[in-house]
């Protein structure tokens, strides 16, 4: 999808560039710097990770390096969340990429080395993020609307999927296909809350 970039890359593209820049810096190899973005523990629970990792360096640039890490994930989430940004991952044994529920995307942890968002009861994988604004090509608008429609059918106490999946072919045409019905069908229903099910647009 043009104008997407992978979560990897997410970093350097659409946040803060000085704490990025910094922990590059601290870690010394962008691969290290992805891994300690998000990946890494907090360095008093788990100081052998960190001295294996950045052999050698003090304790309170390590805090430093950390808390930066987690401001940038949450500031990650912040934007999935307001709708400035919108991300896109394949769930376990799906073949097309959906985008993550913006409701959700607090609570979902970004692992930018491993291009994935992972909460308690899901998984997305091979994740991309693109800014809301240039999300415009008709695939992806119908792949929005149809999440937005589906949350809204389970709020109200609806999940009937026979029943559902004629209803979206009244709402949404010809263009709907079988396999977008049920991929969507599958992330707002198959969770908790409506969040997708714990596996991996």
């Amino acid at each position: 999808m043009s104008g997407s970039v992978s979560l990897s890359d997410v970093p350097e593209r659409f946040l803060d560039r000085n704490s990025w820049t910094a922990i590059l810096t601290f870690a010394g190899r962008r691969q290290t710097a992805l891994e300690l973005l998000l990946d890494a523990p907090h360095p008093d629970a788990s100081p052998e990770f960190w001295e294996s990792t950045v052999p050698g360096t003090p304790l309170q640039e390590r805090h430093k390096v950390f808390q930066k890490g987690q401001i940038l994930s949450f500031a990650f989430r912040e934007h999935l969340f307001n709708g400035t940004h919108v991300a896109l991952g394949f769930l376990c044994g799906q073949s097309t990429r959906i985008p993550v529920p913006r409701e959700g995307a607090l609570h979902l942890c970004p692992q930018f080395a491993t291009e994935r968002l992972v909460g308690q009861d899901v998984e997305f994988a091979g994740v991309t993020v693109i800014e809301a604004a240039k999300l415009n090509t008709p695939a992806a608008d119908l792949l929005r609307r149809l999440m937005d429609w589906m949350q809204l059918q389970r709020a109200v106490g609806r999940r009937a999927k026979k029943i559902l999946q004629h209803e979206a072919g009244t709402e949404f045409g010809a263009r709907l296909t079988t396999r977008m019905f049920d991929t969507v069908y599958k992330a707002v229903f198959d969770s908790p809350r409506g969040h997708p099910s714990a596996n991996g647009l």
